[in-house]
């Protein structure tokens, strides 16, 4: 792994961003084969990925992890691999939240995760390239058809920070 995250500057109509309590997963052959988030600063950002999918995640604390985590091992478990990296990024440390995020993927019996925090306390943003298997930091003011999250999902994940039982996990369609 390379010191520097490399800014994504590729094809944006390839590009789905997901917003923070948001994660994807997306192929090489799927019309939105690149994801991307920001603004992870204080949040936590993952890429997990192998040769035939990427999953990306933009999540705010181990209760995310405890929901979100199980609906993405039940999706990675439809493929035929069970061998993934994963790149962290956000938080400022290696925080709790963090560390309960390490402790579920590790926990794991059915998928092998290999694990690099490189980028936490490091990176604010990330993307990846399921044609490529390329991490990217990601810069919205390079991206020329980036639209900003609207108003009303703003609200809504303001109000569900507050409310985190009443969070639905699903992923977001990136097709």
């Amino acid at each position: 792994m390379e010191d520097q995250l490399p800014s994504y500057s590729g094809d944006f109509e390839k590009l789905k961003v997901l917003y923070q309590l948001e994660w994807g997963i997306t192929n090489k052959d799927a019309e939105k084969p690149v994801l991307a988030t920001y603004a992870v600063k204080t949040c936590l950002g993952f890429a997990i990925y192998s040769e035939e999918l990427a999953v990306l995640g933009h999540i705010t604390t181990k209760f995310n992890s405890e929901k979100t985590l199980p609906l993405i091992f039940e999706e990675l478990s439809k493929y035929d691999g069970n061998d993934y990296e994963v790149f962290l990024v956000g938080t400022e440390t290696e925080s709790e939240d963090v560390a309960v995020f390490k402790t579920i993927l590790e926990e794991n019996q059915e998928l092998n995760f290999n694990i690099s925090s490189h980028g936490i306390g490091k990176y604010d943003s990330l993307a990846i390239d399921s044609q490529t298997n390329e991490l990217f930091s990601y810069n919205l003011k390079e991206n020329p058809i980036h639209k900003p999250m609207p108003f009303e999902k703003r609200l809504t994940v303001f109000l569900k920070m507050f409310s985190p039982a009443s969070l639905e996990y699903k992923p977001t369609n990136v097709s």
